[in-house]
């Protein structure tokens, strides 16, 4: 029964239009008019085409050349990061320095707009005469031993 949800949208997406790509893959149908199956004429019409063999060598030639780097680059920068080397750390702080950069500037973003001094909302806030409503900015979790 909790499968029935992700069964339903696998079949709507995936099962259903697969069945229905091969069985209109069998005709000549051109998207309007009659269905004209014409069974494997045009798998063998494909294997006979001269361009559908460039466009897979091309392909089995752009995976094994980009394999190696998508696989190779990442598995060298992982041992790099767990190796005893000088430096270890300045290399850890360069390679997570892209995801950290998101969350400073929300970070600094949040201080600006609710600071307690220098926020935009307390001074608004001040503004219309609402002292008493004025947003603390929290830097530290509230904890139990805070409100006793």
């Amino acid at each position: 029964m909790m499968i029935a949800p992700n069964l339903l949208i696998f079949m709507i997406f995936i099962a259903i239009p697969a069945v229905y790509g091969f069985v209109y893959s069998l005709t000549d149908w051109g998207g309007y008019g009659e269905l004209n199956f014409v069974e494997f004429k045009n798998y063998t019409e494909l294997l006979g085409d001269r361009r559908f063999w460039i466009s897979i060598r091309q392909t089995v030639i752009y995976t094994l050349c980009s394999l190696p780097l998508i696989v190779g680059i990442p598995l060298l920068l992982a041992v790099l990061l767990v190796s005893e080397i000088h430096g270890k750390s300045f290399l850890r702080a360069v390679f997570y320095w892209p995801s950290m950069i998101s969350y400073i500037v929300v970070g600094l973003l949040f201080q600006f707009i609710f600071g307690e001094s220098t926020g935009v909302v307390n001074y608004l806030l001040g503004l219309v005469g609402a002292e008493g409503t004025r947003q603390r900015l929290r830097l530290q979790p509230p904890w139990p031993s805070d409100s006793w």
